[in-house]
């Protein structure tokens, strides 16, 4: 029996070893969190962000509410409209309050 197929795994690199780095490359990039600022600037935004998404979903409900007050036509176009914004509206809500509120860790 030959030993030429064990020779040949132990001459093969290991996967799990780091590659080598030759002096004529540069090194590779290292990867870090961003800076964003502050504290005080994040929650700025933060504020900004969640009182902007207040007004607009305010307004959505304020002209769902003064169309079925009027009732008739109106409130059936109405309806449809609210029916396609509302789902699309809150999803983008929910997105922008998990992005925005959500806990980020460092890996």
């Amino acid at each position: 029996m030959s030993d030429s197929g064990g020779e040949e795994a132990a001459d093969a690199t290991d996967p799990a070893a780091p590659p080598e780095i030759r002096e004529d490359e540069p090194p590779p990039p290292t990867l870090s969190w961003p800076d964003v600022g502050s504290a005080a600037q994040l929650d700025i935004t933060r504020r900004g962000a969640l009182w902007w998404m207040l007004v607009v979903f305010g307004l959505v409900l304020v002209f769902g509410g003064t169309t079925s007050a009027v009732g008739g036509e109106m409130w059936t176009h109405a309806k449809e409209f609210l029916g396609m914004v509302l789902p699309y509206l809150t999803g983008l809500l929910g997105t922008a309050i998990g992005f925005y509120f959500g806990r980020q860790r460092p890996p």
